[in-house]
């Protein structure tokens, strides 16, 4: 999984329906549909995305999202927090769920396709699909 410290790096990741602009936590979905969330909600959704296809426990969430804000000490409103985000996200499209919560192995964030685009290039704007966006390995 990658470190906390290293997916500060990346700017926009294209996910599944959704594009993510870490600089200016701007969420919004390939149909052009803005999505309002707030800083700790952006970078769970981000983590999730980022790591398509693998279970992130609610502590790694927790850490990520949470860790470092003046709600870190309230659990119950982080665990509140990612329940409505799940619900939020999977309200995209035809039904499909983006992200699944299992109790044992925690969170995931599925795309149709398999996999999701991310890139550093801070010279191309946000929520474009192009060239310069690398394919997540």
């Amino acid at each position: 999984m990658n470190t906390h410290s290293s997916i500060k790096e990346l700017q926009y990741i294209f996910a599944g329906p959704l594009n993510l602009n870490r600089s200016t936590k701007a969420a919004g979905t390939v149909m052009g549909s803005d999505i309002v969330l707030g800083e700790n909600d952006f970078e769970a959704l981000f983590l999730l995305a980022l790591n398509e296809g693998k279970h992130l426990t609610f502590e790694q969430l927790y850490e990520a999202a949470w860790g470092n804000s003046e709600e870190a000490a309230n659990l119950d409103l982080a665990n509140s927090a990612l329940n409505d985000l799940m619900q939020l996200i999977n309200r995209i499209g035809d039904g499909f769920m983006w992200i699944e919560h299992t109790p044992e192995l925690g969170y995931i964030f599925k795309t149709r396709w398999g996999h999701n685009w991310r890139t550093q290039s801070s010279d191309i704007e946000p929520f474009k699909q192009d060239s310069t966006c690398l394919c997540r390995a």
